[in-house]
C-alpha cells in the first residue's frame, strides 16, 4: 500500500536545528519544517517504509536526547492516504504565482507571473527557497 507518513516531533526550537540538520544530512530530498514547537513533515511511503522511515527518525531522536541533557523527543506519526494539502503561497519574490486547474491551458506568458502545475504543493520551506532562488 502507498501512501504518506506525517511525522510530527516535539522539542525547542535550538534542538529542532540539531534534529532537522541531522535529518537532512541523511535524506536531503525530505521536505521538513521547522516550526516554534518542534519539526513537520509528510514522508511518501510504500510497503514497510513507513516502519524504517520512523525507526530511523526514533533513532537519530534518542541521539539528540543523549547530547541535550534532560530533552525529551516527543515523535507523533500517522499514515494518511493523500499529502495534506499545503496552498502555494500568492507570490514569489517579485512574480505572482498562479496554479493551474487539472486539464487548464496555460495562458500567454507574463514577466510577473510564474505558473505553476496542477496540484503543485510544498511547504513553507520549499517556497522559501524557490524565492529566494528567483530572487
Amino acid at each position: 500500500m502507498a501512501g504518506f507518513l506525517h511525522i510530527q516531533a516535539r522539542l525547542p526550537r535550538a534542538a529542532g536545528l540539531e534534529f532537522s540538520a541531522r535529518l537532512l544530512a541523511v535524506h536531503p530530498a525530505w521536505d521538513i519544517e521547522l516550526e516554534e514547537d518542534g519539526l513537520n513533515f509528510v514522508l511518501p511511503i510504500s510497503g514497510d517504509g513507513a516502519e524504517a522511515a520512523l525507526a530511523e527518525v526514533d533513532e537519530l531522536a534518542r541521539a539528540i536526547e543523549k547530547t541535550r541533557f534532560g530533552l525529551t523527543v516527543e515523535l507523533e506519526a500517522a499514515e494518511c492516504a493523500e499529502f495534506p494539502a499545503r496552498p502555494a503561497p500568492v507570490a514569489a519574490g517579485p512574480w505572482r504565482l498562479r496554479p493551474l486547474a487539472e486539464g487548464e491551458s496555460p495562458p500567454p506568458p507574463r514577466p510577473d507571473q510564474l505558473l505553476l502545475p496542477p496540484g503543485a504543493r510544498a511547504s513553507k520551506k520549499f517556497w522559501a527557497g524557490e524565492a529566494l532562488l528567483l530572487t
